[in-house]
């Protein structure tokens, strides 16, 4: 979904008296039942895949969003720095997804906690959060396209 078909739907979910849950689960499915992602997060996840079909696997999908964390070794220190690399508007609703979840909407909260309780910092915790909630949207995208083709070869069929 181009920038401009995401201002469009944006812009019709505001012009509309009526939740637009619905609307949108009628046009991707199930994506918005991941905590802490929005309408206009799930219409951004959505169009900036462009089918998730596209990906061998959901390491190749984080690749693609810019949350593989990139390994990186000093001394004895083991650690994970920033991947600058990615679609970045996919980036950051996946980033906003991990803040909202940080702040107790989902399971976020408790993966930071844990990590932090591991040894690692906020920062490093938060930084690897997008990456598991990628992993969900991966998910997610994929289960839903599953659902849509085999509603469509049933509707073929079914005309045939």
């Amino acid at each position: 979904m181009s920038t401009a078909r995401t201002s469009a739907f944006a812009t019709a979910v505001t012009r509309t008296d009526t939740p637009s849950q619905p609307d949108l689960t009628s046009h991707c499915g199930r994506a918005t039942p991941i905590p802490g992602c929005g309408v206009l997060g799930a219409a951004t996840i959505i169009g900036e895949t462009a089918g998730v079909h596209r990906f061998r696997s959901k390491a190749a999908f984080a690749r693609f969003t810019g949350t593989a964390p990139i390994p990186v070794w000093s001394g004895n220190s083991s650690r994970v720095r920033l991947n600058r690399g990615g679609n970045r508007r996919l980036n950051s609703a996946l980033h906003m997804i991990a803040v909202t979840q940080t702040r107790g909407v989902g399971p976020g909260k408790a993966y930071v906690e844990r990590l932090m309780a591991e040894g690692k910092t906020r920062t490093e915790a938060v930084r690897l959060l997008p990456r598991r909630i990628s992993d969900v949207v991966y998910r997610t995208l994929k289960r839903t396209d599953t659902t849509a083709s085999q509603t469509s070869d049933h509707k073929m069929a079914m005309a045939a």
